[in-house]
């Protein structure tokens, strides 16, 4: 199915402004119709164009644009073009005109999107092309962008996103006349509708893109959407219907520039005419297809030479450049020892300058720090209440664990012989003698030694909350978790959860997405 859509990688647009240099609108065009046959002379004649002024910078664009098309598809410089769309990037900044910015973007697309350069990027450019056309809530070149967008989608496999976009645009191409868009929009459907798997209704599109071909006055769109249908066929096993679709193509195939597009014309005809096992008549089509391949080999050997004409020019100016760069470089040379002696001058009579500041700079150091100095020391002194608080949390709930244990066996005595008991009551009153009462009055100076304000706060916004409450609330502030905070309090994880729930009620903390922990944070 490739060869459906290797003719609707790249879509010009092209609008020129009036009363514009009319000798200048027909050079741009004599380009862009000669570019691949001649190519040397349109370059030249686009370097010319490059640098005239325009009074309209709608004709500026088109050139520059053209430029780095040319760079792209007939030099092969991907990052030539790049820099020529950079430029017209910057210019296109100075007219604070977001039609120009749609439009680079574009542009920018479709170079990436030529030959899959980056699809990625192409859909990234022509997102923001989509994206202006949205803020700005205009249809300027909206036909062209919900095409071109709908082309990255497809390349992304997003082919029924890819639909709707193009059915977007039909109708204001339809609107706008534009035949010739309108047959490479039901181009586009029919191709995505192949890859859908919906033959039917891919054939209505490229039937409906022969209408619209057949509209315009260029014969190359009747020969390319008669050779689609043609090859169409072909796929389909209906060599009859192919042959007359070719034949369509065969009557404008002189329009047709392209050396390539002829070559799979007599290819699709030698096919069909195999298919039909008319053997003589697809041995006359090979031949006519040999032909054409000798001229694409000859075109595309005219054009490495082309390229390679261009490289020695490059190397040359280069070399030139390289010369003046050094006679530059040595008047550089002069000025900058000249420029060195003034220097060295003044610096004799900055050193005294500087000298008698440098005592007062030492000072302002040695000030800095002692105040550094006294900042790591209260830094110090903030670990260091940090971790007694942490010890301080850590016996807490080493009581609490030794509270639970005395009074498990203070529930087994009473099945334990008197011997027993004895021995588990000296245990008990043992570990009682470890068990410091006052152990949450000792937790809560140290935490309010790092978070002196906490209970005021929370308090001041919270009168409501117990005492237990205001327990948990520190707990939380510190990061611990249902079972950290249950090994300390000696309650179970799911008493901390239902406790936890209270608590964000009374917070009025509403929202799913608000941790307990973070909101408390605000008050340490």
């Amino acid at each position: 199915m490739r060869f459906l859509i290797v003719y609707i990688f790249l879509i010009h647009f092209f609008s020129f402004s009036i009363g514009q240099d009319t000798y200048a609108k027909k050079q741009l065009v004599w380009i862009q119709q000669n570019s691949e046959n001649n190519p040397q002379e349109c370059f030249e004649k686009l370097l010319q164009l490059e640098k005239k002024r325009f009074r309209s910078f709608d004709f500026r664009f088109e050139v520059v644009e053209e430029l780095a098309r040319f760079s792209l598809f007939e030099l092969r410089d991907f990052s030539k073009a790049m820099q020529y769309m950079d430029t017209l990037k910057e210019e296109v900044e100075q007219q604070k005109d977001f039609r120009f910015q749609i439009k680079l973007h574009n542009s920018i697309g479709e170079l990436y999107y030529f030959e899959g350069i980056n699809i990625s990027k192409s859909y990234e450019e022509f997102k923001k092309a989509l994206d202006l056309l949205n803020t700005h809530n205009s249809d300027y070149l909206s036909e062209v962008i919900y095409n071109n967008y709908a082309l990255s989608l497809m390349s992304e496999g997003k082919f029924e996103a890819s639909n709707r976009y193009l059915k977007k645009a039909l109708p204001i191409s339809k609107a706008k006349n534009n035949y010739w868009l309108n047959s490479i929009i039901l181009n586009n459907l029919g191709v995505n509708y192949l890859y859908l798997n919906q033959k039917d209704s891919a054939e209505v599109y490229f039937l409906g893109s022969l209408q619209f071909a057949q509209l315009t006055p260029e014969k190359t769109d009747d020969f390319q959407r008669n050779l689609f249908l043609g090859l169409f066929c072909n796929d389909q096993n209906q060599p009859d219907r192919a042959l007359g679709y070719f034949k369509q193509a065969e009557k404008s195939a002189s329009k047709n520039k392209s050396f390539q597009n002829k070559m799979t014309l007599y290819k699709g005809l030698a096919k069909s005419h195999e298919l039909k096992k008319d053997y003589p008549s697809a041995l006359a089509a090979k031949n006519k297809q040999l032909q054409f391949k000798d001229s694409v080999e000859y075109y595309n050997l005219k054009k490495e030479a082309f390229v390679y004409d261009y490289e020695i020019s490059l190397k040359k100016l280069r070399t030139k450049n390289q010369v003046e760069r050094v006679k530059n470089q040595k008047i550089k040379l002069q000025i900058v020892i000249a420029v060195m002696a003034i220097f060295i001058l003044m610096g004799a009579i900055g050193f005294l300058m500087v000298r008698g500041r440098k005592n007062k700079q030492l000072m302002l150091i040695e000030k800095e720090r002692a105040l550094l100095e006294q900042e790591n020391l209260r830094k110090e002194k903030i670990i260091a209440e940090k971790e007694s608080a942490s010890k301080a949390m850590f016996l807490l709930e080493k009581d609490n664990l030794l509270h639970n244990i005395t009074n498990k066996l203070k529930d087994t005595l009473p099945q334990m012989e008197d011997d027993s008991q004895r021995v588990v009551q000296e245990v008990i009153r043992d570990l009682k003698g470890t068990v410091n009462v006052k152990r949450w009055e000792e937790f809560e100076i140290r935490f309010l030694k790092i978070n002196p304000h906490f209970f005021e706060k929370l308090e001041a916004d919270f009168p409501q909350l117990s005492a237990n409450e205001k327990k948990l609330c520190a707990f939380l502030s510190m990061n611990l978790n249902s079972k950290e905070i249950s090994n300390i309090t000696g309650q179970t994880p799911h008493a901390i959860n239902i406790a936890r729930g209270r608590l964000r009620k009374k917070l009025q903390i509403n929202q799913t997405t608000v941790e307990l922990n973070a909101f408390l944070k605000k008050y340490s």
